[in-house]
């Protein structure tokens, strides 16, 4: 979707995934993601119990890379079940950054660079290993939703929509699968990890913001294993503001740009 250079090109591909990003749909999954929470809280338990730190960065790349994934196959990568505190999307997206500046000068087709082994390319460069390791894992979850026995209906997750029959056979094939999966999962992992992170750094450096924040949490959730709806939860006008807040930080730009 991303690569595509003409409009109605670019259209086509957007229109099966538009619905997954509304506001409705997001709404849907809260199970999916409250899960995926209870996990992180789980093993900053854990940590605390063995007295060993946290790095809130990985954790919330692996939080996030849980619920992509399982948002667009189905099923999740399993990063925060990892004792290792490995986290395959987040590697590879970090060695497409470091590699970018090099690709300008040294420009080499992707498609080409997959046919060679991962751990051939290891020995001559681990961070574009890091990539195609990636890239096969994700093949593998492409074939998964392809091969299904049993396939998802178009609209139970993202990739069953990119394989939905009734799209053109160019739309649908593997590579295109492959890409577009990569593309979803690395840029849903790294821009909400990045925020989490940045927000739990500002609310633990501003302790007062951070107590009526958790004060007012506490109004609409007085039972900590029990979350409200996402629509009390919008309600909030701290917690509206601190994300409002969050937004336009990153977003800001120089004054004299």
């Amino acid at each position: 979707m991303f690569a595509a250079v003409e409009h109605e090109l670019h259209e086509a591909r957007r229109k099966p995934l538009t619905k997954f990003f509304s506001k409705r749909s997001i709404s849907n999954i809260q199970p999916i993601i409250q899960d995926k929470v209870e996990r992180v809280i789980l093993r900053m338990k854990e940590a605390k119990e063995a007295g060993k730190s946290v790095s809130i960065t990985a954790l919330a790349a692996a939080f996030t890379a849980d619920t992509i994934s399982h948002y667009a196959y189905g099923v999740s990568i399993g990063c925060l079940d990892d004792d290792s505190g490995r986290n395959i999307l987040s590697e590879a997206t970090q060695s497409v950054l470091a590699m970018g500046h090099w690709l300008k000068f040294i420009p080499i087709r992707f498609s080409n660079a997959k046919k060679m082994p991962p751990s051939l390319v290891a020995h001559i460069a681990p961070q574009a290993a890091t990539v195609l390791r990636t890239h096969r894992t994700i093949s593998d979850l492409a074939l998964g939703v392809l091969n299904s026995a049993e396939p998802k209906a178009p609209h139970e997750n993202m990739f069953a929509a990119l394989a939905n029959p009734e799209l053109p056979p160019e739309q649908r094939t593997l590579g295109r699968l492959e890409d577009e999966g990569f593309v979803v999962l690395a840029a849903g992992t790294e821009t909400t990890a990045y925020s989490l992170s940045v927000t739990m750094c500002y609310l633990l450096d501003n302790p007062a913001i951070f107590d009526s924040l958790l004060a007012e949490i506490k109004t609409v959730m007085p039972n900590p294993t029990e979350c409200p709806p996402l629509s009390v939860l919008e309600s909030l006008p701290l917690l509206v503001r601190t994300e409002h807040l969050l937004q336009s930080t990153v977003m800001r730009l120089a004054n004299d740009r």
